[in-house]
């Protein structure tokens, strides 16, 4: 069974040849990253024969978006209001070319990005100094993610990053700017790391890069 876009079959077949004990990047190759390759690997388990997996790992992503939408729309909306925002950003989303095609790896980021924008709204509700090491801890745990997803996602993020870090300089000084680029720089490390680890024992590191 193949999706109608090409991109989201590919990403299939890639996570089938790893659970057929195929190395990736070596015996088998995408320019995605190898976390992409574990969630259809995770999709194919389900069933190897058709979408049911991947449909199923869309849905948990999906509700995962739409949770931290709605509890970073509370912080700025009634709860009526934030429900109703929620509601409407469905219809951004389901117009989307990405979720109109599905299975994209851009559909399992939206998780992470949501995730962000309520970290975004506690840190500037407060600019409180431990919501911000909350909220660069995840920044490079997401930048990490999206490294090991889409390449070409982490570049926005990281740019995003550094908007961060002028503003932290601004309210708690240079010093705790710095602290606050650290707190990024190892998260982002512990994420990407393991993975890299991984790929360095199967052989197919330099397939990755």
């Amino acid at each position: 069974h193949f999706n109608p876009s090409p991109d989201p079959s590919i990403f299939f077949i890639s996570g089938k040849s790893l659970n057929a004990g195929l190395t990736p990047y070596v015996d088998f190759a995408d320019t995605k990253g190898i976390l992409l390759i574990f969630l259809y690997s995770l999709a194919a388990h389900i069933s190897s024969t058709s979408f049911l997996g991947v449909y199923i790992v869309q849905c948990l992503s999906l509700f995962s978006t739409l949770f931290f939408a709605k509890i970073a729309a509370d912080f700025y909306l009634s709860n009526k209001g934030s429900h109703i925002a929620t509601l409407m950003l469905c219809i951004f989303l389901f117009d989307s070319y990405r979720y109109q095609r599905g299975g994209g790896a851009e559909e399992f980021l939206w998780p992470f990005m949501t995730a962000l924008l309520y970290f975004l709204a506690r840190y500037f509700s407060t600019y409180n100094i431990r919501d911000s090491k909350i909220l660069h801890a995840y920044l490079g745990a997401f930048i990490g993610c999206s490294f090991m997803i889409k390449f070409s996602i982490t570049i926005p993020i990281v740019i995003l990053g550094l908007f961060l870090f002028f503003i932290e300089q601004q309210k708690n000084g240079t010093r705790l700017a710095f602290k606050s680029v650290i707190i990024t720089l190892i998260t982002f490390l512990l994420t990407t790391a393991p993975l890299l680890c991984y790929l360095h024992l199967i052989g197919g590191l330099q397939g990755f890069f």
